[in-house]
């Protein structure tokens, strides 16, 4: 009977423990899980994350500083755009003793533009042509430094060509339209002053005052930048 009794007790006590097992496995730990030892490591040994870097005054392009350059050299020339010129000739049919005054802007070292007046007088003949230009001048390169101041320049306008004629019994005053290509050269005495001359075929497409053709020569021309 005693015998009994024991080996009931062990198969209650093997049977309670067998049901107990699962339960402690799927309970959750109430307690943290300590950190994994390598992650740590790594994550220390991780080296930080570099920001943008600031560019400095070392990293500007090349055309920024191109840019800066040109315009400390301008700068130290003193020499803008801007030229004005005067100028001394004649016409041919009808012939007058001819003035010009002109101001022009450089649009690039080869090519300026600007206004343009000529005055043409004689004993009988008044002649006043407002217009503008465009005037462009060839730069030379190959040849010694003194020939090198010297260039060609081609040039073509249009405005408008008043003409008075005085006919004793009778005056005519006319205005028409002008067109007027021409050619020429000048000499640089510096980098601001310049001195040339100029021909200039002057085209009436309308009859002007009985004119459909004059001849222009600007003998002398003076051109002073600023």
């Amino acid at each position: 009977m005693r015998s009994t009794l024991f080996v009931l007790l062990a198969w209650l006590t093997s049977t309670v423990a067998g049901c107990m097992a699962p339960m402690r496995h799927d309970r959750p730990s109430l307690l943290p899980e300590a950190p994994n030892a390598t992650l740590v490591a790594q994550e220390d040994a991780a080296p930080p994350e570099a920001g943008p870097q600031e560019a400095g005054p070392q990293d500007a392009g090349p055309q920024e500083a191109g840019s800066a350059e040109a315009g400390e050299a301008a700068s130290a020339s003193g020499l803008g755009p801007w030229s004005a010129g005067a100028s001394i000739g004649l016409t041919s049919d009808p012939g007058t003793f001819l003035m010009g005054l002109s101001g022009e802007i450089d649009l690039s070292p080869e090519l300026r533009i600007g206004p343009w007046l000529r005055l043409g007088v004689a004993d009988n003949v008044v002649l006043v042509a407002p217009s503008v230009a465009a005037t462009y001048r060839v730069e030379l390169s190959g040849i010694s430094e003194r020939l090198q101041r010297f260039h060609p320049t081609m040039s073509l306008g249009a405005g408008l060509a008043y003409i008075h004629k005085d006919r004793g019994r009778g005056n005519i005053d006319d205005v028409g339209l002008l067109i007027h290509p021409g050619f020429g050269a000048e000499f640089d005495i510096d980098d601001r002053v310049a001195l040339g001359t100029h021909f200039v075929f002057d085209i009436l497409p309308i009859d002007t005052a009985g004119e459909n053709f004059f001849f222009s020569w600007q003998a002398l021309a003076l051109r002073v930048r600023f």
